[in-house]
């Protein structure tokens, strides 16, 4: 997982305005997704926008540490030289890490800002979180702790 540095974010309005006027957008349940190609970008910049609409400071905050997560773990799929633009929808609030990431990940397929190489599955998601519906947290507490006998 990469470290977003601060020169990798945009910060001017007119970075943001451009991106919405030359470049594509898709948009999902809980975000916006647009992109633009720009061959005189040394890397990949990003923006972040999560309006008052989403909620509290503390929901908006919630918000941009989850989608600044997902472009930390997939933002070494995107060629670099692009400008991506997250637009966080209302209903980001109530979404949980895992709805905005699928979401994202499906309108950067959309987009097709993705490099395909390294495509594979859920296998993004975190090992440690199970979400087959096997034994889990549940299981601990009985005779062995869990363990298998």
């Amino acid at each position: 997982m990469m470290r977003m540095p601060r020169a990798m974010s945009m910060k001017r309005r007119s970075e943001f305005a451009r991106v919405r006027k030359e470049g594509r957008s898709v948009a999902g349940r809980f975000m916006v997704l647009a992109a633009m190609a720009d061959p005189e970008l040394e890397g990949l910049k990003t923006g972040l926008i999560t309006s008052r609409k989403v909620g509290n400071a503390v929901t908006r905050n919630r918000v941009r540490r989850r989608l600044r997560a997902i472009l930390s773990r997939h933002g070494e799929r995107v060629p670099s030289r692009h400008y991506v633009v997250v637009v966080a929808r209302v209903r980001a609030g109530k979404a949980d890490f895992h709805e905005l990431e699928d979401e994202w990940l499906h309108l950067a397929r959309r987009l097709g800002i993705l490099e395909a190489a390294h495509e594979r599955g859920n296998s993004s998601r975190d090992p440690r979180v199970s979400t087959d519906g096997g034994a889990g947290a549940e299981d601990a507490g009985g005779p062995g702790g869990g363990m298998p006998v």
